[in-house]
């Protein structure tokens, strides 16, 4: 019995750094555009229940 060595499946196409690239790309855009506008973005409003509240 031959032993083959161990051949992974390459897919020469894809590629993790274009999207990974795409997505930083248009998250420093939308700071920058933010920035740009002085956005004042406010916080979430937390809620917090309590059991007594019932």
């Amino acid at each position: 019995m031959q032993k083959h060595p161990f051949d992974p499946r390459e897919e020469p196409d894809f590629s993790v750094g274009f999207p990974l690239g795409v997505i930083i790309f248009m998250m420093l855009a939308i700071t920058v555009y933010l920035a740009a506008l002085e956005a004042q973005i406010p916080p979430p409003r937390t809620n917090v229940y309590l059991a007594s509240d019932r």
